[in-house]
């Protein structure tokens, strides 16, 4: 069998494209992020001056770093994980260290209808394995005392990084300008988040909530929004990322939809009382409030004893309270 000319991680299985999930531009670069950071063997990686022992399609996943690496924000990234552990694609291990790191593994058994990813050529795990291995060490400074003709020993390449903490910690006191490091920022998914509920099946955690209000303005907006796309057709797969979705998708809007009708009769009204005398001593015209900065109708009259009667467009009873002063000023003729 012939070799291939060059290095590759590890394949991503076809399930994802043929049942849709690609059509997901976040969820395609969380599911290439997460294959290339595990293998198809067992494996052992270092952080935090400890070996991590992973299974294979084990990796491991932070959540200040992870994101920056997908090019996601943090909260697109966490909506990923959490779609799919829900869909039982990926499920958290024991190998998670709070307040550090969080381990998840892809579950092959649900991606083997389509594609038996453990099925890989041997030429292909081979390939895979070095260059996973020559990735440690760099990523570890850890030399290859195997090449060279370097006598093999057992000792542990981790063994001087209480020193190297030492040495970081004494220069953070010399150096006032480096900021420490907040204990209370963590670099895992192990704690859950309270969650509002908005409508009925979907809730929110008051952070997403933060930004949906940014999005829509206020809560009834957001429950609308929701509740559109919840409804929808065009929806094809459950929505994970709420502020995301709030933000791609076209949502229908009532109120812009009842000022355009208040737009139309109000129009009508400035060319039935377009001089005083249509309207025995009143007229009305569209006026712009800029101390309010309102746009809508304003009833003018004839005499300076009476007072002008300003309706803004945004009024969800403009016609109502048009039609009652018209009738109270007794505009139209008989």
């Amino acid at each position: 069998m012939a070799k291939i000319p060059y290095y590759f991680e590890t394949p991503v299985p076809k399930y994802f494209r043929e049942n849709g999930w690609f059509e997901s531009e976040h969820m395609f670069k969380f599911v290439v992020w997460a294959f290339s950071k595990c293998q198809s063997v067992p494996h052992t990686e270092n952080r935090y001056g400890r070996d991590i022992h992973l299974a294979p399609f084990e990796f491991i996943a932070g959540r200040l770093s992870s994101p920056k690496e997908c090019f996601l924000s943090e909260n697109t990234f966490r909506a990923q994980i959490r779609q799919l552990v829900e869909n039982g694609i990926l499920v958290k291990t024991d190998n998670s260290l709070k307040n550090k790191y969080t381990c998840y593994r892809w579950v092959v058994e649900k991606l083997n209808g389509q594609q038996k990813i453990t099925n890989c050529s041997e030429v292909a795990v081979s390939i895979i394995d070095q260059q996973n291995n020559q990735q440690f060490s760099e990523e570890n400074g850890v030399e290859n005392n195997q090449q060279n003709n370097q006598q093999i020993t057992n000792r542990k390449p981790t063994d001087n990084h209480k020193s190297e903490d030492k040495k970081i910690r004494s220069k953070r006191k010399d150096h006032p300008s480096i900021p420490s490091y907040d204990s209370r920022t963590t670099d895992d998914f192990s704690f859950e988040k309270e969650k509002i509920e908005i409508v009925a099946g979907v809730s929110l955690t008051q952070e997403d909530l933060d930004f949906c209000l940014k999005i829509k303005g206020d809560i009834e907006k957001v429950r609308n929004a929701i509740e559109f796309i919840q409804n929808s057709k065009k929806r094809k797969h459950p929505i994970a990322d709420w502020p995301n979705a709030l933000m791609k998708w076209k949502i229908e809007n009532k109120s812009q939809t009842k000022v355009q009708d208040h737009l139309a009769y109000t129009e009508k009204l400035c060319k039935e009382f377009e001089n005083h005398d249509d309207g025995r001593g009143w007229r009305c015209y569209m006026y712009h409030d800029r101390k309010k900065d309102q746009r809508g109708i304003l009833f003018e009259p004839q005499s300076s004893y009476q007072e002008a009667y300003f309706v803004a467009l945004v009024d969800g009873e403009l016609k109502e309270k048009c039609e009652n002063f018209i009738n109270m000023k007794k505009m139209r003729k008989k």
